[in-house]
């Protein structure tokens, strides 16, 4: 079972996933690139959001059922 925990966003790493809250779909991050103190971040999606660096994100840790290694 997958958990949630804390992250600043400009501590996110490409295939963090992060959590959109109970009602919303959980995003893949494919890059994060650091404009002075904001962070412009890019969705497996396609969408690009804006977040300052020291904001906080929920990020998903843990195993999850539509982890790629179960698709071998």
């Amino acid at each position: 079972m997958a958990r949630t925990a804390r992250a600043r966003w400009g501590l996110l790493r490409p295939g963090a996933t992060v959590s959109s809250g109970p009602s919303g779909p959980d995003r893949r991050v494919v890059s994060v690139d650091h404009r002075g103190t904001t962070v412009s971040v890019l969705f497996w999606d396609g969408t690009r959001e804006l977040h300052r660096e020291d904001a906080v994100a929920r990020v998903r840790i843990g195993n999850s059922s539509s982890s790629s290694r179960s698709r071998r």
